[in-house]
C-alpha cells in the first residue's frame, strides 16, 4: 500500500510500482483525487486508512510526507504485522506554541486557495524548488477541487497532527526513513526517527528534494523491495 502527500493522489507512485514485483494499492486521502471536503479530519482520516489497512492486510505501507504522517500513529498502535517506510515524514511538531502557530499559517493558506482556485494554487504549489520539475505530477494535482484541498490542509496538516516523537521508541515494526539528501529539513527528522525508533534504516536518496518518490523512486523501490522481502521471510 502507497499512501501520498499533500496535494497529489494514489497515481504519483504509478513510476515507483513498476519497479517493485508487488500489487500496490495507492488509494486517494481524504479532500484529494477529486474528492470533497468530507472526512478531512485528523482522526477521520487515520480511521479511514485503518480501515483499508484491515482489509487489504499490506505487508508494507509506504507513506509519503502526509500519508507518511498519518500512518506514524498506525504503525505504533497496529497489531497486523506490516513493514512502514516512511518517506519524506514528520512525526509532529513537539513544541504546542510552534503548532499553534502552524495550525494558524494552515487555515490561512486553506482560505488562500479558497480563493484562488485549485488551478492557481497548484501551479504555484509546483513553482517550489523542493517540489517542481515533474510534469507528470501535474495532472495528478489538477483532479483536486479546492475544496477538498483546503479542508485536507486544515484538517490533516501539521498544525493540527498529534506528535508522537515521544513515542517512537515504542515502534512495534522494522520501519525505514528515507529522505532526499538535498531537503535538510526532512533529512534531520528522518535521521532522528531512525536512530529513536528500534529496528529502523535510514536511507538518504543522492541528489533528491522533498518529493523522493519523483525524484529519486528507484531508491523508495529498493526499500520497498527490501521490506517486502523482510515481511516475506517472517
Amino acid at each position: 500500500m502507497a499512501l501520498h502527500g499533500f496535494t497529489l493522489g494514489g497515481a504519483m507512485f504509478e513510476e515507483m510500482a513498476g519497479m517493485v514485483d508487488a500489487d500496490i494499492v495507492a488509494p486517494d486521502l481524504p479532500g484529494h483525487g477529486g474528492r470533497d471536503g468530507t472526512g478531512c479530519s485528523w482522526p477521520n482520516a487515520v480511521g479511514e486508512l485503518k480501515a483499508l489497512i484491515a482489509h487489504h492486510r499490506p505487508d508494507v505501507i509506504v507513506g509519503y510526507s502526509m500519508g507518511g504522517r498519518l500512518l506514524v500513529p498506525i504503525a505504533l498502535a497496529s497489531e497486523l504485522g506490516f513493514a512502514a517506510v516512511f518517506v519524506s515524514s514528520g512525526v509532529g511538531i513537539a513544541d504546542p506554541a510552534e503548532r499553534a502557530d502552524r495550525r494558524r499559517a494552515d487555515d490561512a493558506l486553506a482560505e488562500h486557495i479558497e480563493e484562488i482556485g485549485a488551478e492557481e494554487f497548484a501551479a504555484g504549489w509546483e513553482s517550489r524548488e523542493q517540489l517542481g520539475g515533474h510534469a507528470h505530477l501535474s495532472e495528478v494535482r489538477r483532479a483536486n477541487t479546492k475544496e477538498g484541498i483546503a479542508a485536507a490542509l486544515r484538517g490533516m496538516g501539521q498544525g493540527i497532527q498529534p506528535y508522537f516523537g515521544d513515542r517512537l521508541e515504542t515502534m512495534p515494526r522494522p520501519t525505514w526513513w528515507i529522505a532526499g539528501e538535498l531537503d535538510p529539513k526532512y533529512m534531520a527528522m528522518a535521521q532522528l526517527a531512525a536512530a529513536t525508533a528500534p529496528d529502523a534504516t535510514l536511507v538518504v536518496a543522492p541528489a533528491a528534494r522533498h518529493n523522493v518518490v519523483a525524484d529519486s523512486p528507484e531508491v523508495v523501490a529498493t526499500s520497498v523491495r527490501t521490506a517486502i522481502a523482510s515481511r516475506r521471510s517472517v
